[in-house]
């Protein structure tokens, strides 16, 4: 599996919250595209003042470290 903002990538089609903080996400240069720290993308998001998006987030990072998981175990 490659960074969260490659999963993320994927995602933006989505018509959740997820899906919101993937199209939000994809056109900020200034996201933390090589990161898969996730203090480093919840600082992004407090920076960026961008709380509606929180949610979002939770929820994308949850399913990103779950898929990691998986990936391993296969």
């Amino acid at each position: 599996m490659r960074t969260f903002y490659h999963w993320l990538r994927y995602q933006r089609e989505r018509e959740d919250t997820v899906g919101d903080f993937a199209r939000d996400v994809f056109w900020d240069c200034q996201a933390p595209r090589t990161s898969n720290e996730r203090t480093d993308w919840k600082r992004f998001i407090e920076i960026r003042r961008l709380p509606r998006l929180y949610n979002g987030f939770k929820q994308a990072w949850q399913e990103y470290v779950e898929r990691k998981k998986e990936d391993v175990t296969d």
